[in-house]
């Protein structure tokens, strides 16, 4: 690395230091509580899209490098049943993160869970903080966010209705189609918006842990409290109105085709700990991760992170 770049690279050090300052003092103003969990996790945890780095103890057990904090954050909301929030490195694995200018390895994360919320808070939650950020970084820049639903899009990129399209598949066929269908069609939509586009109403495919707003409805036209906050097409930030029920959680784990496939390629999912701190249940939350370097390169107007080698 040549000099310019060393200093470059310093410079997106200060840059990010400055922004996760600012994390600290809107979290702690907003009365959240700071949060700090082990990088070594016990179990995979929930987030089936990412490669987990699996190391071996030397008593023949396995941990495994955390792709979020979600894991102990989720035991804690059990214990003390108040908002908290954690900012932190995180590490994903899989041929997705090693290569192009906004995929690394390694990467900062703040993730928070604030009790006694449903989805519009959270989402409003999100808002409030960017643009909040927005202003200090790029102040002579209009801020620009809209909120779209997920059948809006589907049907804008595909000319068809959602509930119909998923009524002729199968859950497991849905979920591969679907994911194509992002990566090729939808994603190019979200990449022509201009400033931050929230995308809310996700099919049971890819609702994630989130609770569904129909839940009586079937799978096809069950739609899910979760929410997906990019710039441009670039992906900031995932969250969720959180499944706080164990059994409701177990069941529908088990009717995701993703985290069954997410199991059976990287390990268990829970360990008993996180088991018995979600039997006596977690607090009505939602619950967000924002990636801090996609969001400075924004925030900066950059197109790519800087890396160290």
């Amino acid at each position: 690395m040549t000099e310019s770049h060393h200093n470059s690279y310093l410079s997106w050090c200060r840059a990010l230091e400055s922004l996760k300052s600012r994390f600290h003092t809107y979290f702690t103003d907003e009365l959240f509580h700071p949060f700090y969990s082990p990088i070594l996790q016990p179990s995979v945890g929930f987030d089936p899209t990412n490669t987990v780095y699996k190391l071996e103890n030397p008593d023949g057990s396995n941990s495994f490098l955390r792709t979020s904090p979600e894991r102990f954050m989720k035991v804690a909301l059990s214990q003390t049943q108040t908002s908290l929030y954690e900012i932190g490195k995180v590490f994903r694995g899989g041929t997705e993160n090693n290569v192009g200018p906004i995929h690394v390895q390694e990467f900062w994360m703040c993730e928070w869970y604030e009790i006694d919320t449903k989805l519009d808070s959270g989402i409003e939650r999100c808002r409030h903080l960017i643009k909040t950020l927005w202003h200090s970084f790029r102040p002579q820049d209009e801020f620009r966010w809209q909120i779209i639903s997920f059948d809006v899009l589907f049907h804008d990129a595909t000319g068809k209705n959602l509930s119909d399209w998923l009524k002729t598949q199968t859950p497991e066929s849905a979920c591969s189609k679907l994911d194509f269908i992002y990566a090729d069609q939808i994603h190019p939509l979200l990449a022509k918006e201009p400033g931050f586009t929230t995308l809310t109403g996700f099919p049971s495919v890819m609702a994630a842990l989130a609770n569904p707003n129909n839940p009586q409805a079937p799978w096809h036209e069950r739609r899910h409290n979760r929410w997906e906050t990019s710039f441009s097409g670039i992906e900031l930030l995932n969250g969720y109105e959180e499944i706080t029920e164990f059994e409701i959680l177990q069941a529908t784990i088990s009717d995701q085709p993703r985290y069954l496939a997410h199991a059976k390629d990287h390990g268990q999912l829970w360990d008993p700990t996180l088991i018995a701190a979600l039997k006596k249940g977690i607090p009505s939350c939602t619950g967000c991760a924002l990636g801090l370097d996609r969001l400075l390169m924004v925030l900066l107007g950059q197109d790519s992170i800087p890396v160290i080698h």
